[in-house]
């Protein structure tokens, strides 16, 4: 009777620890593991980070800017000698964005140059906004917006009425699109 008891303890355990390590691949895995190497540029914008310019200021305006939590950004500049990494950050990257749970909103470009446009959540309401940019002679860039109930066409709307708050990080934002020597 020990023995049987030791024995199903032992199963319970294990199988609630197979289902609390969930190895799904998530973007927000991705970007965690990417972010650390070093030829990966990657910064984060917290929602304090960003406010509205003053002839925008408006109550509607707040709440839209109020329902954006943060944002992901994450980038890689391709070279001719690393052709093979950017080739297998592109193949994990499209084959998580594969996943049922990210519904692709819009596609734009030819081949593989483009933007992929993704979301999570539903129509009205959405947690999350996933921009996927990808240049084969460039390289490609990652952006995740992470909010609460956010309303696409209101946050396309409010776009030319945000300002960044640290300069630091505006910096940050124009080196990606100059040239990393």
């Amino acid at each position: 009777m020990l023995t049987l008891l030791k024995n199903f303890i032992i199963f319970i355990s294990t199988v609630l620890a197979m289902i609390s390590c969930n190895s799904d691949a998530s973007i927000q895995k991705f970007i965690v593991e990417k972010q650390e190497r070093e030829d990966i540029i990657s910064f984060d914008l917290s929602s304090d980070m960003l406010s509205l310019k003053d002839s925008a200021h408006s109550i509607e305006n707040a709440e839209i800017l109020n329902s954006i939590k943060k944002a992901n950004i994450i980038a890689y500049k391709i070279d001719t000698l690393n052709k093979d990494i950017y080739n297998d950050d592109k193949e994990q990257l499209i084959n998580i964005l594969k996943n049922k749970k990210y519904t692709e909103l819009m596609r734009a470009g030819k081949g593989s140059n483009g933007v992929r446009v993704y979301t999570i959540g539903n129509e009205e309401a959405l947690d999350e906004v996933i921009v996927y940019l990808n240049d084969k002679t460039k390289g490609w860039a990652l952006v995740r917006v992470i909010g609460d109930n956010m309303q696409p066409e209101q946050i396309m709307g409010l776009i030319d009425d945000v300002r960044l708050n640290d300069p630091e990080q505006l910096e940050k934002i124009t080196a990606l699109f100059k040239e990393r020597k």
